[in-house]
């Protein structure tokens, strides 16, 4: 099973150092979700992260980012088309299991269901995970699950068919970076 991670929408204390302690962990790949920040903030921050991350970073907005600073991937709005041509990978969200068989090419690298399970970063985001079937669909792009993904069921996504999981919530409720390291750290053992 693979693993993402996804920045707090928010400032968090030490997230910069936390960012290079996570990638420096595991092989995984990191969203730069920022929605209320602008182009020059979200710009400043990245330029804050070691480049030899770049090419594991995606960004959920500012599309210019992506060739400026050459990062490896763009996550798409859910009403927003596909660049003309692209080098990085493509992902979207989606909240509903019917949008996600609807998709009718291939050009989405991998998708996020969402939410599996009760939200941490979100009030009375509940989770629906139990409600799909991923056995009786086809797809056209690897699965990820979002919404409430822990250590402690990481593995229950793994056994509803999801390829991987996008984490936010359990990596940033921490206050320590030692805490967040360890949660990722046991993610990634559950993963394997």
């Amino acid at each position: 099973m693979q693993l993402i991670v996804i920045t707090h929408q928010d400032t968090v204390k030490d997230e910069i150092e936390t960012i290079h302690h996570l990638m420096d962990r595991g092989n995984f790949f990191l969203h730069v979700r920022k929605p209320n920040w602008s182009i020059e903030r979200i710009s400043a921050f990245i330029e804050q992260i070691d480049s030899k991350y770049y090419s594991r970073l995606a960004i959920h907005q500012h599309e210019q980012l992506v060739n400026k600073f050459q990062l490896g991937g763009l996550h798409l709005k859910s009403n927003q088309g596909f660049p003309l041509a692209s080098r990085f990978r493509l992902s979207k969200s989606f909240h509903e299991l019917k949008d996600v068989e609807s998709i009718e090419n291939n050009r989405l690298n991998y998708c996020f269901l969402s939410p599996i399970f009760d939200s941490i970063s979100k009030q009375d985001y509940q989770g629906k995970g139990s409600q799909w079937d991923l056995g009786k669909i086809h797809l056209h792009c690897k699965l990820y699950a979002l919404g409430g993904i822990t250590p402690d069921n990481i593995g229950e996504a793994k056994e509803m068919g999801f390829i991987g999981a996008a984490v936010l919530g359990a990596i940033w409720e921490n206050e320590s970076i030692d805490n967040r390291v360890s949660v990722l750290d046991q993610l990634v053992d559950k993963c394997s």
